[in-house]
């Protein structure tokens, strides 16, 4: 499995990842991060809900760097994980959204989605692209992701409770929106003041991270372990000396 991870959306290596999914490819866009945003109420002046704006705006980018795109909500398949891994046998490209990390992490253990990448690290064609969310849950654990996200979201169809190991795919710890500079700007992203309470935590914790700014993409081989950084600075652990 080759892993295209980012921050905030596609960030600045969109011809990496068409080279890495194939110009003109599939990717299955799976949404269920945002699945705690309203799906019901038109917002006025857009005919859509704001679910569907938000949604549409990753469908554009995709569709825009040329990939035909579909669209795969695991709540259709909690419960039901054979089913799943029968969808999934023909799928070689994910795409998987931002949004809140535990309840994406719960739609991946509700529908035996989390099962079928562990069965796929293996497949070096198959592509694994996300970002923000998309990327925490890989991670071993997602305490002190709690500091941006809030664990006890409840939302329609979803079992309660929190989930707080992540699939381990990644053998650390991974902070979006990392921005040293936010205090400065006059539109940084919401989260970045937040993430700087989620690295303190990683770091007062001897737990080792990657802070990854928006824009910046990390792009490994699972089977080869070999990682390309755009724009990081690497794996951190424990206090900034």
């Amino acid at each position: 499995m080759k892993l295209y991870l980012s921050s905030y959306k596609i960030g600045n290596q969109e011809a990496v990842l068409v080279d890495m999914v194939g110009k003109g490819g599939v990717i299955t866009l799976i949404p269920n991060a945002i699945d705690f945003i309203d799906n019901k109420e038109i917002v006025e002046g857009t005919g859509k809900t704001a679910y569907e704006i938000s949604l549409a705006k990753d469908i554009d980018k995709l569709k825009s760097l040329g990939f035909e795109v579909e669209i795969l909500d695991l709540r259709q398949y909690f419960g039901k994980e054979e089913a799943l891994q029968e969808r999934m046998s023909s799928v070689k490209s994910v795409y998987v959204r931002g949004g809140n990390a535990f309840l994406l992490l719960k739609a991946f253990e509700e529908s035996g989605f989390g099962k079928v990448l562990e069965a796929r690290k293996s497949d070096p064609e198959f592509v694994y692209a996300g970002y923000s969310a998309g990327v925490v849950v890989l991670a071993p654990s997602l305490k002190g992701i709690d500091k941006v996200d809030d664990p006890n979201i409840k939302v329609e169809g979803y079992k309660d409770g929190i989930i707080w190991e992540g699939l381990g795919i990644l053998k650390y710890s991974f902070a979006p929106h990392y921005d040293p500079e936010w205090k400065t700007k006059d539109k940084p992203h919401p989260e970045s003041e937040k993430i700087d309470q989620v690295i303190q935590f990683f770091q007062d914790n001897g737990i080792e991270y990657v802070g990854m700014k928006d824009g910046e993409v990390l792009v490994i081989d699972t089977k080869t372990g070999m990682a390309i950084y755009y724009g990081l600075e690497g794996i951190k652990t424990g206090p900034e000396k």
